[in-house]
Parts: C-alpha cells; sequence; structure tokens
C-alpha cells in the first residue's frame, strides 16, 4: 500500500472512530458533534487548533466555536498553547474523575433540580383537577420520591474527594473482561 493510500485508511479509520463516539455520547447529553471534538483532540499527540478541529470534524466554524465552548464549561477539554497570530489550540483533559465531577456537578445535578422541578408542578396541577385523570397520582409521587434519591445519591457522589473516586473507578476497572 502506498504512503498515501495508509493515510487516507488511518484518516478513515480515525473518522469512523470519531463518529461512533459522537454517536454513543449523545446518550451522555452531548452532541455528536461534541464527542467527533472530544476524541479528535484526546487521541491525537499534540494539542489541535480550532481550523484543524474544523477540518476533521467538517462543520462550519460556528458549531464547531460553540462544541469546543461547551467542551470547555464542561472541563472536558482545555485550553492549549497559542501559535502564531495567537490561534488557540485545545487538548483533553487527562484527568477522568475531574472530568466526570464536571459534568455530574454542572449537568446532571441541573437536569436532576429540573426533573424535579417538572414533577412537581405535575403534582400539583393533578392535585388541583387540572391533568387527564389517566395520569396517576401515586406514581407521580413515586417518581418524585426516585428523583430525590437520584439526587441525593449525586449530590453524595460529588461529596467525595478526588482520590475516593479514583480509588472506586480503579476497584471499577479490575471487573474488565
Amino acid at each position: 500500500m502506498s504512503l498515501m493510500g495508509s493515510k487516507s485508511k488511518n484518516n478513515s479509520l480515525e473518522h469512523d472512530l470519531a463518529n461512533r463516539i459522537g454517536d454513543f455520547i449523545k446518550y451522555w447529553g452531548f452532541s455528536k458533534i461534541d464527542g467527533q471534538i472530544w476524541t479528535y483532540v484526546f487521541i491525537v499527540n499534540k494539542p489541535l487548533s480550532t481550523p484543524e478541529i474544523i477540518e476533521r470534524v467538517g462543520m462550519s466554524k460556528a458549531s464547531v466555536s460553540n462544541s469546543i465552548q461547551k467542551l470547555l464549561d464542561f472541563n472536558v477539554i482545555q485550553k492549549g498553547p497559542q501559535l502564531n497570530a495567537g490561534i488557540q489550540t485545545f487538548e483533553s483533559n487527562s484527568d477522568l474523575v475531574e472530568v466526570i465531577f464536571s459534568v455530574l456537578r454542572n449537568r446532571e445535578l441541573q437536569l436532576m433540580s429540573k426533573s424535579a422541578d417538572a414533577c412537581e408542578l405535575l403534582k400539583r396541577s393533578l392535585e388541583r383537577g387540572k391533568q387527564p385523570s389517566h395520569i396517576s397520582v401515586n406514581k407521580v409521587n413515586d417518581l418524585q420520591n426516585m428523583i430525590k434519591d437520584a439526587t441525593m445519591s449525586l449530590k453524595f457522589i460529588l461529596s467525595l474527594d478526588k482520590e475516593t473516586l479514583k480509588d472506586w473507578i480503579e476497584f471499577m476497572q479490575t471487573f474488565k473482561d
């Protein structure tokens, strides 16, 4: 195989991986492009600039910039060194525990709070007889309790120090295969 053919195949494999991670990460509340960008930033051996990321994902500068900002906000990626002419580069945050805490604290906890609010509104509406009779008040109460329990569990996890969570992750890794 020629050098060009090998490079093209590697780019195709890299792109396939980024697409698959993009599809997977959607289930964690991120967009496909967020997952693609994270993958490219994670697997390379040097920080990537915005133009390099745009070239890899094949999306508009605006879409890439929005995704980069979201990934920065969740501390999933970090700013790397600036290149000539002030071009910013980005690298992955290699501290898995920090990434997990950041996402749990800044997104999951907020989503749980919004779910609790929506459940409370439905419950109040049911109590005033303003919702269809096919909705069970008891099941809404059960759901409200599940949301409270999940929120307490999440807050407990977030109360752990990083070392305890790192130990737990290492323990879980002993169950691989």
